[in-house]
């Protein structure tokens, strides 16, 4: 079979999409499909559970590239993916194949089906049976979105629940209220498993202590002390922030997976972790930047690095419509001095650009309406600024390459 035959977007229409998380969903029908494969999730080696609104994905290339950098086998399972579905999992250091995961999605698709799985339920699931055949020395596992009632939240017994930043994300699944957010999180949380925080919000904080109290576990919470953490192979201070976190998560598990100084150093100076203020490259002498912002708070981190670069800098970008619009450019506009929006392809999905424009307008800035990529890249570029940043969301990365 080819990989042209390979075609995960058909297989996909034929899955329900993602479901809302209510108490009524829950995990059952996901349970019930990995019960009937003799629970793989239960025979999976030392989990590491992520769950947060940010910095998630970054945190976990940081452990991976320290744990790498020690000689474990480390399985991840992250979402979602830049270019390929087959980013979302690695089995012992290897990103999987194409004709694997395709074969063992058509292998389940059948069981799949008849416990009405959706189509992240069932990369999950599968994510699990294939991660469960292969020895490893420790799974980093992020969770999709929310937390409580996310698939990958079948586990049992992590070896540590570590929460991210949390702040508003999510609004249509999560609700706009904090605390609810908090509370979804948390639910990774699991009885008499430690937990680590990064530094949150005083109601954040309060919600987690009191999920760790009930469930009796272990409480640790970093204090930022960024002069102290060395800055990983990442662009931004919010990467020293994720750097302190993963290190901390390895200080934590260094009975069961012990890690030195030196590697753990090393790990940090060689991470790679694609969409996260990633340098593209240089077209006709003006620099091109890619980020994946989507939230206020990852906006702000966008904020504080194109702030002090010097030059005039444009910023071109799309957001979907599930997403805070209006908060998530109140930090953009303070950094570049021309906004140019655009529409996707899947254009039924994002925020129009006159929308977005209006936003932009009552925020004091003017901007300019563009109908693709390629078009605000060229109008961008005839302006002749220092630093070109493409940003809103993971989803036209596929775009990118053609610019």
């Amino acid at each position: 079979m080819t990989l042209a035959s390979f075609n995960f977007s058909t297989l996909e229409q034929q899955f329900a999409p993602r479901k809302t998380l209510t108490r009524e969903i829950a995990l059952e029908p996901l349970q019930h499909f990995l019960k009937n494969l003799g629970d793989p999730q239960k025979h999976l080696p030392p989990v590491i559970h992520v769950a947060g609104t940010n910095g998630k994905g970054s945190t976990i290339a940081m452990l991976r590239a320290i744990y790498q950098a020690q000689g474990y086998k480390v399985h991840v399972i992250t979402s979602p993916h830049l270019y390929d579905i087959t980013e979302r999992l690695v089995l012992a250091n290897v990103q999987i194949t194409q004709e694997t995961l395709w074969n063992t999605l058509k292998e389940h698709e059948v069981l799949a089906k008849k416990h009405h799985l959706s189509w992240y339920e069932l990369l999950i699931g599968v994510f699990f049976i294939l991660a469960s055949r292969i020895p490893a020395d420790v799974m980093l596992l992020e969770v999709g979105l929310g937390g409580e009632f996310d698939a990958t939240n079948v586990i049992d017994a992590p070896a540590l629940s570590l929460i991210t930043p949390i702040s508003l994300d999510h609004h249509d699944f999560l609700g706009h209220d904090l605390k609810d957010i908090a509370k979804a999180k948390a639910g990774i949380i699991k009885e008499s498993c430690p937990c680590l925080s990064a530094p949150q919000p005083p109601l954040v904080n309060t919600v987690l202590k009191e999920t760790v109290q009930k469930l009796n576990c272990s409480f640790h919470c970093v204090s930022l002390d960024k002069k102290s953490t060395p800055q990983p192979n990442l662009l931004g201070e919010h990467q020293r922030e994720n750097s302190q976190l993963a290190l901390k998560a390895v200080a934590l598990l260094q009975d069961k997976l012990p890690v030195t100084k030196k590697n753990s150093e090393h790990g940090l100076k060689n991470i790679i972790w694609p969409g996260r203020l990633e340098f593209l490259k240089q077209k006709e002498g003006v620099n091109l930047w890619f980020d994946v912002a989507h939230n206020p708070a990852s906006a702000q981190a966008v904020h504080d690095f194109f702030t002090k670069r010097p030059g005039k800098k444009c910023l071109l970008f799309a957001l979907l419509k599930s997403k805070d619009a209006k908060e998530t450019l109140k930090p953009l506009v303070k950094a570049f001095e021309n906004l140019m929006f655009f529409t996707p392809k899947d254009i039924d999905n994002y925020h129009s650009p006159r929308e977005l424009s209006c936003m932009a307008q009552d925020l004091g800035i003017k901007s300019d309406i563009n109908i693709t990529l390629n078009e605000a890249l060229q109008t961008a570029l005839s302006l002749s600024p220092s630093d070109i940043l493409i940003a809103g969301s993971h989803y036209f990365s596929d775009e990118l390459r053609r610019i």
